[in-house]
C-alpha cells in the first residue's frame, strides 16, 4: 500500500490546528473523507477546585516576604478581589491612591465591562511605597515564575526571623489558590 502524502505538513499539537484546518477545508468546500468534522475533537473541561480564604497572618507573611516588585500583585489580589489577569494589564495611571479606588478598564475586564474597584486603607498603605504615576503595576513578563518562588521567598524570611528569635518556624508549605496560576504547582 503506498503512503500518501499529507495535504498539511503540520505537526499537530492541540486541537486549535485542527480548528484551523477544518476550517479552510470547509471555505474551499472540500469534504475531508472519512472524517466527521471537529464533533471528533474531544471538549476539554477544567476540574473546578476549592476555593480557600487565607488568615491574616497568612497575607501578612506573604506580603513581607515577598519580593518588593510583586507586592503590589499579592496585595490587589488579596485586598480588592481583583482577578489575577485583571492585575497583570493593569497600569498605576488607573490605580487612583488618593480617591481610593481602582479602575479596571473594559479592556482588561474578563467580563469586558468598566468598574471602579474601592480601595481599603490597609491597601493604600501597602501600595503607597510602590506606586508610580505610570507603567506596569507587575512588571514581570511572567509572572508564574514569581508566583513560583513566593513560598521559598516566604519559608526564607520566616526562617531568618525565627533564628533571631531562636524559634522554630512555622513554615508556609503551600502557595494559596487565590495566587496559584492555572496549572501551576507548588514548588
Amino acid at each position: 500500500m503506498k503512503k500518501q502524502k499529507s495535504r498539511f505538513p503540520l505537526e499537530v499539537k492541540d486541537g486549535s490546528v485542527i480548528v484551523k484546518i477544518y476550517k479552510v477545508e470547509n471555505k474551499r468546500r472540500v469534504s475531508l473523507k472519512d472524517h466527521d468534522g471537529i464533533s471528533m475533537v474531544p471538549k476539554f473541561k477544567e476540574k473546578a477546585g476549592d476555593i480557600e480564604i487565607f488568615t491574616p497572618l497568612e497575607i501578612a507573611r506573604f506580603l513581607t516576604y515577598s519580593r518588593p516588585e510583586l507586592v503590589p500583585f499579592l496585595a490587589i489580589g488579596a485586598f480588592a478581589g481583583l482577578r489575577s489577569a485583571e492585575i497583570g494589564r493593569l497600569d498605576w495611571s488607573e490605580v487612583h491612591l488618593a480617591e481610593r479606588f481602582i479602575e479596571v478598564k473594559a479592556a482588561k475586564s474578563k467580563t469586558a465591562s468598566r468598574r471602579l474597584v474601592p480601595m481599603s486603607e490597609n491597601l493604600a498603605k501597602w501600595l503607597a511605597p510602590n506606586a508610580k504615576p505610570e507603567g506596569r503595576v507587575v512588571p514581570f513578563e511572567n509572572v508564574n515564575k514569581q508566583i513560583g518562588w513566593l513560598v521559598e521567598d516566604t519559608n526564607a524570611g520566616l526562617n531568618a526571623a525565627a533564628k533571631n528569635d531562636n524559634k522554630n518556624p512555622e513554615p508556609a508549605n503551600e502557595l494559596p489558590p487565590i495566587f496559584k496560576p492555572r496549572g501551576a504547582e507548588n514548588k
